[in-house]
This record gives structure tokens, C-alpha cells and sequence, in this order.
């Protein structure tokens, strides 16, 4: 799954996650599709996990841009 999220100095906003492509076939023996794309919105970001996310890695993520004074982030 991925998330891009973006951030305007106070608040963040995520797009809706996506799930990437891996394999050619649900045996999971084959190799990965490369860049053939993602699609979103995935069943694998129920609420709890996209809130999960936001509290235990973005906000701890941006807090921490902040205080040391990442001013691409976090003016």
C-alpha cells in the first residue's frame, strides 16, 4: 500500500492509498510486474489502518520535521 500525502506547514492530507501490482499470478512464485501501476481505493486501508498510519508514522513524521526546522515541510 501507499499513501502520498501532503502537508502545508499545520495540516496534512492524504490521497486515497493505493495498492501496486506485485505478481503475475496469485501463486506469488513469479516475478513482480515491475511498473505496471497501482490501484486505489484498496480494501487493505479499512479506517483503522489509515488511522494507524497517521498517528504512529505522518504526525510523528511531521512533528519531527518541524522541530528541526525543515522548512520544506514544516514552516
Amino acid at each position: 500500500m501507499s499513501i502520498l500525502t501532503f502537508i502545508d506547514g499545520v495540516a496534512f492530507k492524504s490521497m486515497p492509498p493505493a495498492q501496486d501490482h506485485q505478481r503475475i499470478s496469485d501463486g506469488g512464485l513469479e516475478p513482480n510486474t515491475g511498473e505496471i501501476g497501482c490501484y486505489a481505493p484498496t480494501k487493505i486501508a479499512t479506517t483503522e489502518v489509515i488511522r494507524e498510519i497517521e498517528e504512529t508514522v505522518l504526525r510523528p513524521t511531521f512533528e519531527g520535521m518541524r522541530k528541526e526546522g525543515e522548512a520544506s515541510c514544516c514552516a
